[in-house]
């Protein structure tokens, strides 16, 4: 007992245009002489010259490029040989982006964007209180890079905060690929949701990591948080110093994380510069730059460029 006649007809088909997604019908009857017939083979029939589509298949009418999502089968209640079968054509606009956007599986959506503002209240640092004529504060105490803060000054800064949640799926997730990003910061320009961040302009915290489920499907969200500082070195502050620098280590009060640079390079051992911020060596002046945090390229994260 099979599938015995597959017939195109004309009542119930419709069409729709609209913002948010076209679509279009067709309809068909299709007879059995099997009463038990089931759903799924009456949806996938292949018989005589009225074949009902496949999922995927073009619209016959070639003026409506939309392809066939759904195909609905129902039983008539006069007969149980005779279905009404409804094929749908039609995509939503919403969920047809180039990011293949999949509405049953939450590792195809599209990463989720929130803008805030930060207010920090900082120690005033008597060191921005004389600058060199670029604008660099300049440190005039020798062997020490920074004044000591007034006490009890302080001045109150405010940050633009960009949150990205992404889901990964549970094969691709490795908590471990988040420490090379984990507070660091951009070490080249990058566009992140309509902002331009200089090198060093953004510093980056993985703020949630979370196990979630939707449909069935296990998933983790991971929430990237960008602290965003517009100013022309970013996180990273260069002074004019003089006297001796020294490259931070565990023997100097266990300040690993600092790192000091001189002419954009890294400083390994101590070096002399005079009074005047020059190498003794050397007349050229020496900028030596504070970056507290290290730098990582976040390209590889593939961070949403557009909101």
């Amino acid at each position: 007992m099979s599938i015995t006649s597959v017939n195109e007809h004309w009542e119930g088909q419709e069409g729709q245009l609209d913002n948010d997604g076209n679509s279009f019908t067709r309809t068909f009857v299709v007879e059995s002489d099997n009463p038990e017939e089931t759903a799924y083979k009456v949806c996938t029939t292949n018989v005589g010259p009225d074949q009902l589509p496949d999922i995927g298949d073009a619209y016959p009418d070639s003026a409506v490029d939309l392809p066939c999502t759904n195909i609905r089968a129902t039983r008539r209640s006069d007969s149980r040989l005779v279905w009404d079968v409804t094929a749908t054509y039609g995509i939503d606009e919403d969920e047809s982006d180039s990011s293949g956007y999949d509405p049953d599986d939450p590792t195809t959506f599209p990463a989720d964007i929130n803008f805030g503002w930060r207010t920090v209240t900082e120690a005033f640092e008597r060191a921005y209180d004389t600058v060199d004529a670029n604008g660099n504060p300049i440190a005039a105490v020798v062997n020490r890079p920074w004044k000591q803060p007034l006490v009890g000054a302080s001045v109150e800064r405010s940050y633009l905060v960009i949150s990205i949640t992404k889901n990964f799926s549970v094969g691709s997730f490795d908590a471990g690929d988040l420490l090379d990003y984990n507070d660091t910061v951009n070490d080249a320009q990058i566009i992140i949701a309509d902002i331009t961040l200089a090198a060093r302009q953004g510093h980056m915290n993985i703020s949630a990591t979370q196990e979630r489920s939707t449909s069935g499907v296990k998933y983790y969200a991971v929430t990237y948080q960008i602290d965003c500082i517009f100013n022309q070195g970013g996180h990273e502050i260069g002074f004019l110093n003089t006297g001796t620098q020294y490259k931070a280590d565990s023997s100097i009060g266990g300040s690993l994380w600092r790192t000091y640079k001189v002419d954009g390079e890294a400083v390994t051992e101590p070096m002399k510069i005079d009074s005047a911020g020059n190498l003794i060596e050397d007349s050229a002046a020496v900028y030596v730059y504070y970056l507290p945090y290290p730098q990582a390229s976040w390209s590889s994260l593939n961070l949403p460029t557009s909101v």
